[in-house]
């Protein structure tokens, strides 16, 4: 039986406009009904197999940010909501 290779996701989350954490963020892996919250510097960590992913990221009173992110190595990756 072969390990399953898995990568992880992490980085910050911050409001767009001024650059501060946006603490308790949700960061939703959609093809997994898994993910993160954002700790209190904003940051998020989540790991998942290797493939392609819908990454979700929302916010109350902020636009949620959704785009398709290839897992095919660790990777860092901040998000911005408006």
């Amino acid at each position: 039986m072969q390990a399953q290779i898995k990568h992880t996701i992490s980085g910050y989350v911050k409001d767009a406009s001024n650059g501060e954490a946006l603490i308790g963020a949700t960061v939703f892996v959609k093809e997994t009904s898994g993910g993160g919250v954002t700790n209190v510097y904003g940051f998020y960590s989540v790991t998942v197999p290797a493939s392609t992913y819908t990454v979700e990221v929302s916010y109350v009173g902020y636009k949620k940010f959704v785009q398709q992110i290839s897992f095919e190595k660790d990777i860092r990756f901040d998000f911005e909501l408006n």
